[in-house]
C-alpha cells in the first residue's frame, strides 16, 4: 500500500504546480499560474489563455487534480 502512495506522489510532482488564473484585460483573457513562494502567493504569467502553452498547463493541472 505504501508503494502506491509513492507512485501517486511522484505522478503529482511531475505535473504543473500552481493554480491557473484567468485575468481579463480589455477583451482578451490571459493565463497566470498562482504559486506560493516564501509564504506569499506569486502570479507567473503564462500567456494568452487560448494559446497552446496555456492549454497544456491547464490540462496538466487538471490531471494533477485527478490524482
Amino acid at each position: 500500500m505504501h508503494k502506491a502512495n509513492g507512485a501517486y506522489e511522484a505522478a503529482i510532482k511531475r505535473e504543473t504546480q500552481g493554480a491557473p488564473w484567468r485575468k481579463k484585460v480589455g477583451k482578451k483573457d490571459y493565463l497566470y499560474l498562482a504559486r506560493r513562494q516564501s509564504g506569499k502567493i506569486k502570479f507567473h504569467y503564462v500567456g494568452h489563455a487560448d494559446n497552446q502553452k496555456a492549454k497544456k498547463i491547464i490540462a496538466s493541472v487538471n490531471k494533477r487534480r485527478e490524482y
